[in-house]
């Protein structure tokens, strides 16, 4: 598996966590794409912040997206 995503693959991942939090798939699109992901986060204990600081630091993503443990839900999400 690669850690990179194709658009179906991101979309399913949006399904699926709209599904689990009740949230509104294009309104959860919408704050991805927007950068806006306050709302999302706020019942996770995790900051925009923190996120911020994950994507502004592409080795550190990779090595978070290589555990087995994001690998193993990454591949779990796609399945469905």
């Amino acid at each position: 598996m690669t850690n990179s995503f194709s658009p179906q693959d991101i979309e399913k991942i949006i399904a699926l966590a709209s599904k689990k939090t009740g949230a509104d798939p294009q309104k959860m699109k919408e704050q991805i794409q927007s950068g806006n992901l306050d709302n999302m986060l706020k019942d996770t204990g995790i900051s925009q912040s923190d996120i911020s600081q994950l994507l502004s630091n592409p080795d550190l993503a990779k090595k978070l997206l290589g555990t087995p443990q994001a690998m193993a839900i990454i591949k779990k999400l796609l399945e469905g």
